[in-house]
């Protein structure tokens, strides 16, 4: 499709130039963040750069669903918890939010984008298919929360965490060729978004993705 083709080559370029410009104001404003004892690197970096990837991908997700390639209501609801994840993560970079609040939005967030895609689907166990019904989503939140939390870890160390997205999303993407290009593209959507930040964050780093980059990710990732 010549008009997928199109939103993926923007999307790159959009978060290329979007990462500079964010590093340029996390400069002026003096956002770094400043090397520790359990840092892994050395100077005070630029943070916040992941505000790029998910400007980039949630303006690619509204055209997925004007396009049709995404349904308006699973464009919604990932759109909305990925913005409230991204919004407590920036405001985490620039000041202090305390674990209770971005816990209770990550929370609600997951929340959201389980309800959205209609639940936790029965898993299939030795050929039989098990619903886990009300249990199965309480579950799935919390694994989509541990997820969020602990890829934002990797933050932090040149390169790694868009590293590790660009491999998974390469990956699914591939294994979902022959089976839903909708969600085929949203995986390419994404790995475009990281690519272009990634220019940015490869070793030495120029920026890193900070809370609000890093949250998000690590909430897209566990949903797609």
């Amino acid at each position: 499709m010549p008009t997928l083709s199109i939103i993926i080559v923007a999307a790159t370029f959009s978060s290329l130039l979007l990462t500079y410009l964010v590093r340029r104001y996390a400069i002026y404003k003096n956002i770094l963040d400043m090397p520790n004892a359990r840092s892994a690197h050395s100077i005070p970096t630029p943070r916040g750069g992941g505000v790029a990837i998910v400007f980039t991908f949630l303006i690619g997700l509204l055209c997925f669903a004007v396009l049709g390639i995404w349904p308006w209501p699973g464009c919604l609801g990932l759109g909305l918890a990925g913005a409230g994840v991204a919004i407590v993560g920036f405001l985490d970079d620039k000041g202090n939010i305390t674990p209770k609040w971005r816990l209770l939005v990550h929370f609600t967030a997951a929340t959201i984008v389980v309800y959205t895609v209609g639940g936790l689907p029965a898993l299939t166990m030795f050929g039989y298919p098990l619903s886990l019904g009300w249990m199965g989503n309480l579950l799935a939140v919390i694994a989509i929360v541990w997820i969020l939390n602990l890829y934002n870890f990797m933050d932090g160390i040149d390169g790694i965490a868009g590293t590790e997205a660009l491999c998974a999303l390469g990956i699914m993407a591939c294994l979902l060729i022959p089976m839903n290009t909708g969600l085929c593209a949203m995986h390419i959507l994404l790995a475009a978004a990281v690519c272009g930040f990634l220019f940015w964050n490869f070793p030495p780093a120029k920026i890193f993705m900070g809370d609000s980059g890093s949250g998000f990710l690590g909430l897209m990732l566990a949903v797609l």
